[in-house]
């Protein structure tokens, strides 16, 4: 019998929100691999996915229903949808699934509604932290070496 202790401690810390929202719950990959471990908390209308790879826990949202006919589906990490429900002007940085999960139940209603998913503030919020990301990393080196030709 193959053990889950991060299934385990997924359920264990969210089954109640599970419960209070009527999401179905399903497990994916291996314990231990790679390729990691996927906590599904789904309904009709959300899924919510905790994931456990390559030794890094996070929790994610996805809306499954669209903002408008054929718009793309709205998907956002744990952090940086409580960094814009919090009036931060970027994302939180990367985070343990432990804080994804507080700040999850601490702002249960407004990560949970598919208004807020769909909202244009939030798209746009989204948007210009990318981009700010982004600029700020483009003139640095991938590697420390990169750059550096050997002859």
């Amino acid at each position: 019998m193959t053990t889950r202790p991060f299934a385990d401690r997924v359920t264990s810390k969210l089954g109640d929100l599970a419960e209070r929202h009527s999401l179905s719950i399903r497990c994916e990959g291996t314990p231990g691999t790679q390729n990691g471990e996927l906590i599904y908390f789904e309904n009709d209308r959300l899924s919510i996915m905790a994931s456990n790879e390559r030794s890094e826990e996070s929790i994610s949202i996805c809306c499954k229903v669209r903002p408008r006919p054929r718009a793309q589906l709205r998907h956002y990490s744990i952090g940086s949808l409580c960094a814009f429900l919090d009036g931060k002007l970027k994302p939180h940085p990367l985070r343990d699934f432990a804080q994804d999960a507080e700040d999850l139940l601490r702002l249960e209603d407004e990560c949970m509604s598919i208004d807020t998913l769909n909202s244009e503030d939030l798209r746009e919020w989204e948007l210009k932290a990318s981009r700010a990301f982004w600029k700020k990393t483009a003139n640095k080196p991938a590697h420390p070496t990169a750059g550096n030709v050997l002859h």
